[in-house]
């Protein structure tokens, strides 16, 4: 027989796991309901990541193409992509869009996912060439970033790259290091590796926000562009100054402005804050501190360089111009006159937004005469020739050649040679050539492109 207290007690419990079950159901099922939901929204999110993994890896394989409202069916659900061109900071990035439906056991779920992709530029590799052309990296050369070479790499003594190597058809000598003690000392290698350069700089005339053009047809005159950029020292502005020479062989050398150099706000030259400026059919100049962000650009036009001799005495009394008569060197070079530097230092100041891509069609040379290191600070493009010191075989050393930046060339062009089986320098530069970090994410306005793309941006 229950007694009535124990009674009491066992109506209590049951009315304790009642209320408690009710509860407990309640949560059950909340429990459910969270797991089925986090299900549906892992799946659809799963899709968007893959449509955009799909359009992604579609962009790599045809840089060119562009597609809109391209769907299909995946894992139960459906997958939508689209990408266009996004205009960036002046440049062209391809957006690509990639939607994810499923029919979720509460409702349709949608998400979306974005992938910036922008062209991969030249600038990213502290050093690249289609053939090094025989030119050794010997002891005592220092490179710091990306290098890659379509061809060989050539070896003399033990030069450090600080950075990854890659090259099309391995390195000279074969076998490193071998009897001689030659090789290489770098973060990582791998050979097989080939990455075309552009057959043509036309594209990049609808960059341009300055503009020089000859538009003589004589095919054996010259045309020069000198560019000096500098900073006003009372205002602060960034300034560039310049001057035009045509040299034809029926009346000579025509200057303009006659005398002295045309001095301009940079910002003349620029649109939103970048500029483009274009040399078509001649030669440009360039030297002095820039305070911007700026590409210079020579296009080859029909006529030829009068910068093409590396001899010295060939010079006329003009600045820096050599005799046309009997030249047929095409033009489209960029020449650099003397030191360029940056207003901010971006190896102090990492902030810095100063600049410079030079690009030429045919070739970048050096040409000073002094005998003392040179600074450049600015990303390097040769389409079909090299860069280059024009006097590398003349007179004595002359210090080191401190490039910052990038150095893309066709054929790899000599700064200097050096004593066979010394490994020292005997004439030209010295080279010590360090990557410019901010390259391997920005470049200067227009820079070429690989003609593949790089994933800058990936927004879920």
């Amino acid at each position: 027989m229950v007694g009535r207290g124990t009674l009491i007690v066992i109506l209590g419990f049951s009315l304790i796991f009642g209320v408690a079950s009710q509860y407990w159901n309640r949560e059950s099922l909340a429990a459910t309901d969270n797991f089925v939901q986090y299900y549906d929204e892992t799946t659809v999110h799963n899709l968007a990541v893959s449509a955009a993994n799909i359009a992604a890896d579609s962009v790599f394989r045809d840089p060119r193409h562009t597609f809109s409202g391209v769907s299909d069916q995946l894992d139960g659900g459906t997958i939508n992509m689209s990408s266009q061109w996004d205009i960036l900071s002046g440049d062209s990035d391809l957006m690509v869009t990639a939607i994810g439906n499923y029919p979720g056991t509460y409702g349709n779920q949608v998400d979306t996912v974005q992938v910036i992709l922008s062209p991969s530029r030249f600038s990213r590799f502290a050093f690249f060439s289609n053939s090094e052309n025989g030119t050794y990296f010997i002891t005592g050369d220092t490179l710091t970033g990306p290098y890659h070479t379509n061809g060989s790499m050539y070896l003399s003594g033990v030069p450090v790259i600080k950075g990854s190597v890659t090259t099309g058809t391995g390195t000279v000598p074969g076998t490193l290091p071998n009897a001689s003690g030659d090789t290489l000392k770098c973060n990582s290698y791998q050979s097989g590796v080939n990455i075309p350069m552009p057959t043509s700089l036309s594209q990049y005339s609808t960059a341009a926000t300055k503009t020089f053009s000859n538009t003589d047809a004589n095919s054996g005159d010259t045309y020069d562009v000198y560019l000096t950029f500098g900073v006003n020292s009372t205002t602060g502005t960034p300034t560039v100054s310049f001057y035009t020479s045509l040299y034809t062989k029926s009346s000579g050398t025509t200057r303009i402005p006659a005398t002295g150099d045309s001095t301009v706000a940079l910002s003349t030259f620029e649109s939103g804050g970048q500029g483009v400026i274009l040399v078509n059919n001649g030669d440009v100049h360039v030297q002095g501190t820039l305070d911007g962000d700026v590409t210079v650009i020579a296009q080859q036009g029909p006529g030829t360089s009068a910068n093409a001799s590396n001899s010295i005495s060939a010079k006329t009394p003009q600045k820096n111009l050599f005799m046309a008569d009997g030249n047929s060197t095409p033009n489209g070079n960029v020449i650099i006159e003397g030191n360029i530097k940056y207003n901010t230092d971006p190896q102090t100041t990492p902030s810095s937004q100063d600049m410079l891509g030079l690009v030429a069609d045919n070739s970048v040379a050096i040409n000073t005469q002094t005998s003392q290191s040179l600074t450049i600070d600015a990303a390097v493009f040769a389409r079909t020739g090299e860069f280059t010191y024009l006097n590398y075989n003349v007179g004595s050393t002359m210090g080191y050649l401190n490039l910052y930046g990038s150095i893309s060339n066709n054929i790899r062009g000599p700064v200097g040679t050096f004593k066979a089986g010394t490994h020292t320098i005997n004439t030209g530069y010295l080279k010590n050539y360090r990557y410019d970090s901010r390259l391997a994410t920005m470049h200067p306005p227009s820079f070429p492109s690989t003609g593949t793309f790089d994933i800058v941006a990936w927004r879920e």
